[in-house]
């Protein structure tokens, strides 16, 4: 946040603050899947391999929070962290410390089918096993795109 003030005294002591408010608006956002909009995108653990899995929404926890900055898919817990993807199917999806790669760089492609890509390999999507079931700790992978609603994600 930035704050700036302009005192201004005069006879009469009048007084002029100005605040410029950087970043005021809520960047972070939950990652809602479209099967079920009460299972969410979050961590495991934010650390390096901290491992991506479907769990029970709750935007009071940083660990499910996100925000896409300049194509990187960013955790809110600890903002040097990002989605990393192994551009191969199947691979489940990781948090690695952010750095300049396309392995770390994401499209939502809100007008086709509302799915998560890496900019890496268009043909693939994140995504979970029909059923999920965030009790069983079901990983979040890299699947071939195919329209179906466990690829589907709300960016609400």
């Amino acid at each position: 946040m930035k704050l700036s003030s302009i005192v201004a005294l005069s006879a009469t002591t009048l007084l002029v603050v100005k605040l410029d408010i950087v970043g005021a608006t809520n960047k972070w956002k939950l990652i809602k899947s479209k099967e079920d909009d009460h299972l969410c995108m979050g961590v495991s653990k934010v650390n390096n391999g901290g491992k991506l899995e479907l769990v029970r929404c709750d935007d009071g926890d940083d660990d499910q929070m996100w925000d896409l900055d300049n194509g990187k898919l960013k955790i809110k817990e600890d903002d040097d962290y990002c989605v990393e993807a192994r551009a191969k199917k199947n691979k489940i999806l990781r948090l690695r410390k952010c750095r300049n790669t396309r392995k770390q760089k994401w499209r939502y492609n809100e007008n086709h089918d509302d799915e998560w890509t890496p900019r890496s390999d268009d043909d693939l999507c994140v995504g979970y096993r029909s059923g999920g079931d965030p009790d069983k700790g079901n990983q979040l992978a890299l699947m071939n795109c195919n329209g179906e609603k466990e690829q589907g994600w709300k960016w609400d």
